[in-house]
């Protein structure tokens, strides 16, 4: 079971890091934060050219 568990964590922090390089929010802040402003909220992140 700790196998399972570890792998499984271990899964989601790799898939975090993927997933924030390309968005700003995770899928359920972003849901959160359209529901509380009533407006949709972009999902990609801004490109800024420095």
């Amino acid at each position: 079971m700790y196998y399972l568990v570890g792998s499984i964590w271990i899964f989601q922090i790799i898939f975090s890091h993927i997933w924030l390089r390309y968005f700003r929010l995770g899928s359920l802040e972003l849901l959160w934060l359209g529901l509380t402003y009533w407006k949709k909220q972009p999902l990609k992140k801004e490109i800024s050219v420095a």
